[in-house]
């Protein structure tokens, strides 16, 4: 109910939403619940957050209608379009976004996507930002606002300069990481993250031998160029 009050926040649709979830969360024999995986990095806490949350947004969208993404999120890799979705459309938090999202890139961390996030935000303009704040702003009643509800206050279009420069300097720190990385690290983040490869595509091209041994050289590049990005 507290997720579903995060998308509808008119009461009587707050509660058909709820309601929603539930019979979604009843289907087949409880096969989304089952789906989980108790030996991954995720809790369940964070991964049924982030099952609920995709559900209110179908809940939603039968309503609604979809909202259809913007053209230069359109043209942007899969994996940015996924963190694009979870993070500024569903506004999951960090570890709701991973927990979504794992279940594809197993090898994501906390590092990788908090860049991808302030990446996103950057190539974002103001107006996309703006339409991002109105679409969520949408769920609030006439009713609830004439009833002395929640008021919506202006939103100011983009993030503030405090927030741009603390990404600006996030973004340097990370190239400077990126820059003292040996050349095997860097190409392996490379291929996995920019070109998207698979890991088995990842340790042929490498000769790794094989993806298993190509995740464990991944990792640690990403943990090499956290320590980088520390320092």
């Amino acid at each position: 109910m507290h997720i579903a009050g995060q998308y509808e926040h008119h009461h009587d649709r707050c509660k058909d939403c709820y309601l929603f979830v539930c019979e979604k969360l009843n289907d087949n024999g409880f096969h989304r619940l089952l789906s989980f995986q108790p030996e991954g990095s995720a809790t369940f806490r964070s991964w049924l957050n982030a099952v609920i949350a995709n559900l209110c947004i179908d809940c939603r969208r039968q309503s609604q209608g979809r909202i259809r993404p913007f053209k230069s999120i359109g043209k942007l890799s899969t994996f940015d379009q996924m963190v694009f979705k979870y993070s500024f459309q569903q506004r999951l938090s960090l570890q709701a976004c991973l927990a979504s999202m794992q279940a594809r890139f197993p090898d994501l961390n906390e590092f990788h996507l908090a860049s991808t996030i302030s990446h996103l935000n950057e190539i974002l303009t103001p107006k996309q930002h703006w339409l991002l704040s109105t679409r969520q702003a949408k769920t609030v009643s006439l009713d609830q606002a004439e009833a002395g509800g929640p008021q919506l206050e202006p939103i100011e279009p983009g993030p503030g300069p405090e927030q741009s420069i603390a990404e600006s300097q996030a973004r340097d720190k990370l190239h400077r990481a990126l820059a003292q990385l040996s050349p095997h690290h860097r190409l392996l983040i490379k291929l996995r993250y920019q070109q998207e490869l698979s890991l088995k595509e990842v340790a042929r091209l490498t000769r790794l031998g094989d993806p298993f041994r190509a995740r464990r050289h991944i990792q640690a590049a990403l943990d090499a160029l956290a320590r980088h990005f520390e320092s």
